[in-house]
């Protein structure tokens, strides 16, 4: 069997071996710890902005969720700058209402049945929310 000279022999040591491979190991955990710290305090993402919105002269402008906030008008109310009679609106607001609440009522129900396993009470529709007072 040949002698291996220059570097072969010296990677072919054993112990050298061990050296390097304990240097590599340190080297990829420095390597991922710089990683994580970048990942972690790197400011990548660019802050939302909020949809442009503009108000006539004397007029009122809403942007962003609103859901939950009661909404009062007086005078006149235009809405996508056709008039609106205020009884109206307020009616249409809350039919819109009750449909949102029958349908979050339905979709826990249909979560609930899901985490527990209870098909029968996918098969029972809740009623419908009526329309109006």
């Amino acid at each position: 069997m040949a002698t291996r000279t220059g570097p072969w022999s010296w990677l072919s040591n054993p112990d050298n071996q061990k050296t390097l491979a304990f240097i590599g190991g340190g080297i990829a955990a420095v390597a991922a710890a710089g990683w994580q710290l970048y990942v972690h305090f790197a400011d990548t993402h660019a802050p939302a902005q909020p949809a442009p919105t503009a108000a006539t002269p004397g007029g009122v402008t809403v942007g962003g969720n609103v859901s939950g906030s009661p909404i009062i008008a007086g005078g006149n109310v235009t809405i996508g700058g056709q008039p609106v009679d205020p009884e109206q609106a307020r009616k249409l607001i809350e039919s819109q209402g009750k449909a949102v609440d029958a349908i979050t009522s339905r979709m826990t129900g249909i979560s609930n049945a899901i985490e527990t396993g209870d098909a029968s009470k996918l098969s029972n529709p809740p009623a419908p929310a009526s329309k109006g007072p």
